[in-house]
């Protein structure tokens, strides 16, 4: 095309590093005004940056070095202000705007990626009623992709009031697998509760999806390790016919990490040719973490073996590392 772009390739394939950028906007008067802050260490990134003004309004600011800013006439204050609302550069953006702002733009924006952005700062501000309402209707619609809804369902953990938790238990109901495992996996972090285990055991039991059984396990472990230990243990006495024997290499991790000293020849049995190789794998991390977490006399009595166990898999490819 005859264009130059050395400047392009200096920065952005041979250079090291991604630009950092501190982001706000403010409107007064009839008059919106964008900053764009560049704070990154070293020499300045240059590039295009969209700007989404609410409600359909799209500009484009050259980043440089320092302060960039982008002032126009508007007659009124917009709902949200979206800088790289569909990820085109490879930056680091810290944007600041209003909570009414965040929103907006979470409820009401056509670029997928802005409204995940909004979606996660919305699980660090402040709670009210509509920041949970918010993320309970986005988390429960679905008509709305996946991966929003779980992002929702993580900012929904963050703010960990009661009527958020409230809103992750209803959406572990989800005829969604991937929207139950993401609830699951959120509730793992949040105060356990009596109504909290028997819906995660219920799940761990039931479900029908057995990535959503392993992650409702591994939640119940976090919350209650005696439970979670006890319910891995009756996963490993049952025969598993799941691919890549998901509940049989997530049970073995639970017990590495809540179990104790009495399932470590479990752990160790599983380190053999003859279990898959997810099995193998989860078992080797599994007794490695257990040997750590006992005491000396146990690490003492139980070296050999674990370095017998080990020793044979270093002949397997897939656990050498």
């Amino acid at each position: 095309s005859g264009t130059h772009l050395g400047w392009l390739f200096d920065q952005w394939v041979y250079g090291v590093g991604a630009p950092t950028v501190e982001t706000s906007w403010s409107w007064s008067d009839g008059e919106l005004v964008v900053t764009l802050n560049q704070t990154t260490e070293g020499t300045p990134y240059s590039a295009p940056v969209q700007i989404e003004i609410a409600p359909n309004i799209i500009k484009q600011v050259w980043l440089g070095a320092g302060e960039t800013r982008l002032v126009m006439p508007l007659e009124e204050a917009p709902g949200w202000v979206a800088v790289d609302p569909n990820s085109g550069v490879l930056a680091s953006w810290e944007h600041e705007q209003e909570p009414g702002a965040w929103l907006a733009q979470a409820q009401n924006t056509p670029s997928a990626h802005a409204r995940i952005v909004a979606v996660k700062k919305l699980g660090g501000l402040h709670e009210t009623p509509e920041i949970v309402a918010t993320l309970e209707g986005i988390a429960l619609d679905g008509q709305i992709d996946d991966t929003l809804r779980r992002t929702a369902i993580n900012s929904l953990g963050e703010l960990g009031s009661e009527a958020a938790v409230s809103a992750i238990v209803e959406a572990a109901g989800s005829e969604n697998g991937r929207v139950r495992e993401a609830a699951v996996d959120t509730l793992g972090e949040a105060v356990s509760t009596k109504e909290i285990l028997n819906r995660l055991a219920r799940m761990a039991s039931n479900d029908r999806d057995e990535v959503v059984r392993a992650s409702a396990m591994s939640a119940i472990a976090k919350l209650d390790e005696a439970r979670g230990a006890a319910m891995a243990r009756s996963f490993l006495a049952q025969r598993d016919d799941t691919p890549a024997q998901v509940l049989h290499s997530s049970s073995l991790r639970v017990l590495g990490e809540h179990g104790n000293a009495a399932d470590f020849p479990s752990l160790l049995r599983h380190i053999s040719p003859d279990r898959s190789r997810s099995v193998r794998g989860a078992a080797a991390e599994a007794a490695m973490h257990r040997f750590g977490e006992e005491g000396e006399s146990f690490q003492n009595r139980e070296r050999s073996r674990l370095a017998a166990r080990l020793i044979i898999g270093l002949a397997d490819p897939d656990l050498r590392t």
